[in-house]
């Protein structure tokens, strides 16, 4: 119904030209939706899609327009989706003649065409244009961005195949770009056809405009590692979702090494969505399905030491972390220096609904930062355990801090992700003047009985319908690590002990029946598998 209303109020105010005007009669479907009370996530009936099941993720379904009955939903894509969503690239959404491709570029063009025509009426500048689309509409890429992806002449001559109206601006940019280098410098085209230095507020920087001056000292298909200036250096991924396999993390080493050497400082960031959404689990299946278990122990081994690396180098390590820090994402920001937050940030240690356990030192450090926050280790175990376990997640800063996983005093936030890096930047270089860096003392474990105590308390509540069999394995195996398992009480045990024990128990549940059928169901589905 909100729909409807921003509809007819734009309507009222639009010019009579606008295109809008085309598009706006009534929608014969969602007024049967708004008269039935079919009006979304607020309402009870649902909307276009609803959960029969409002406690089960698995149970979505979609309205039907011609029986507008509910139907299971359908979470196949179609071919070309999936092959433009593992490039990160929507051009490949118009290379096909198939109904999709077609659809896809319906709309695409036209909403394209559109913006491009705001340009100079509305707003002089098309940084302002795409601007606002990516800052109120969470787009990746501004309309003229979107136009340059595609090419401004290929974009021109399908719309004259069509017999379509080009715009002006469209036509001022033939044969160039709406955007280019320069000098070194980032410019965007002005209506009269002259290029313009972009220049952003004091402050503010976008590392997606940096990138595009700049030439990369190391990059493979999923990362890249820059110098910035003032003798930093900067780790930037774009991968899907910027998720972290092999490669990530060997860039992610070999860049940690460089910047000890050269460098000041060493900055981790990019201004995708995510800062990243965790391990690729398709990787991760990869190596169960061949039962490669020393492949799998190797690349945990890997990012143990990759990660440790970072938190004893000899320059400090700064993270500018915005929208969702997941898994093995949260590990690599657990080990900086300092965490520059975007205020709207997601993090967590989620490795639980997939049935394994953090394997990239993050049960190591939660463990060591709430020992020292109680105090006392086998305090500190029991808070690890339980955050781990219960894959608790934390949607801002302020809701981070009191799970242990921002530091007051040491991490910060912003509400402004454009000043995120400019922060970072600054923080990195302060710490730098006099930066040093001192190894943690081992920690004395709490043993095999308040591990025992530990799988009591599961099976318990397992008993009483809380959790499911393989939560009570899976938590088993936290368990095992937060205490040091069977061992007995205060034995010592270091970082590199306790990462062992992570490995030990993510490779124990890799090899069970019930981890591979949760992490089928989360690559299959997008929910997890409560089995």
């Amino acid at each position: 119904d909100l729909m409807s209303d921003v509809a007819a109020s734009l309507v009222s105010i639009l010019p009579e030209d606008d295109v809008f005007h085309e598009v706006s009669a009534e929608i014969p479907v969602m007024a049967r939706m708004i008269c039935e009370g079919y009006v979304g996530n607020k309402g009870t009936k649902g909307g276009f899609y609803r959960w029969s099941d409002p406690a089960d993720s698995n149970s979505k379904q979609t309205l039907d327009f011609g029986s507008f009955r509910y139907r299971d939903y359908n979470n196949e894509k179609p071919p070309v989706a999936t092959i433009a969503e593992l490039a990160s690239d929507f051009t490949k959404l118009l290379e096909t003649d198939d109904q999709y491709g077609l659809y896809a570029w319906q709309i695409l063009s036209r909403t394209l065409c559109y913006a491009a025509s705001l340009v100079p009426d509305v707003n002089e500048s098309l940084v302002a244009v795409d601007d606002a689309m990516k800052l109120g509409y969470n787009w990746l890429q501004g309309p003229m961005e979107m136009i340059d992806a595609i090419g401004v002449d290929n974009f021109i001559a399908r719309l004259e195949a069509e017999k379509r109206d080009v715009p002006a601006f469209v036509r001022t940019a033939a044969g160039k770009s709406f955007y280019r280098v320069s000098g070194g410098k980032l410019q965007y085209l002005l209506a009269e056809g002259r290029y313009r230095d972009l220049r952003r507020a004091q402050g503010v920087t976008r590392f997606s405009e940096m990138r595009r001056t700049l030439t990369p000292i190391f990059q493979n298909k999923v990362a890249s590692y820059f110098e910035l200036p003032e003798q930093l250096g900067l780790v930037e991924w774009h991968s899907k979702a910027n998720t972290l396999d092999g490669e990530s993390m060997a860039l992610l080493a070999k860049s940690v090494q460089h910047a000890s050497k050269n460098f000041k400082g060493l900055i981790i960031h990019n201004d995708a969505q995510h800062f990243s959404c965790g391990v690729n689990l398709d990787s991760v299946m990869q190596f169960i399905r061949n039962a490669d278990w020393d492949g799998l122990d190797s690349f945990l081994h890997h990012f143990q030491k990759t990660v440790l690396g970072m938190r004893y180098a000899p320059i400090p390590v700064v993270a500018a972390a915005s929208g969702l820090s997941l898994g093995g994402g949260f590990e690599v920001l657990l080990h900086c220096d300092k965490v520059v937050f975007h205020a709207n940030s997601v993090t967590g240690l989620v490795e639980t609904l997939v049935g394994v356990v953090p394997g990239g030192g993050g049960v190591k450090e939660t463990l060591y930062r709430w020992a020292e926050r109680e105090g006392d280790v086998t305090k500190g175990a029991w808070q690890a355990f339980m955050n781990i376990g219960y894959g608790k997640t934390a949607r801002s800063p302020l809701e981070a801090e009191p799970l242990a996983m921002f530091r007051n005093g040491t991490d910060t936030y912003l509400m402004n992700r454009d000043r995120l890096l400019d922060a970072a930047t600054g923080a990195a270089l302060a710490m730098g003047s006099d930066y040093s860096t001192r190894r943690r003392e081992a920690l004395a474990m709490p043993g095999r009985d308040v591990c025992q105590e530990m799988i009591e308390w599961l099976q318990k509540a397992a008993a009483k319908g809380h959790l499911t069999p393989h939560d009570v394995t899976t938590g088993s195996q936290i368990a095992m690590i937060v205490t040091g398992g069977d061992a007995d009480a205060g034995t010592v045990m270091s970082e590199e002990d306790i990462c062992g024990l992570e490995r030990k128990a993510f490779l124990t549940l890799a090899k069970t029946r019930e981890t591979r059928a949760r992490i089928e169901h989360m690559l299959r589905f997008g929910s997890p598998l409560r089995n």
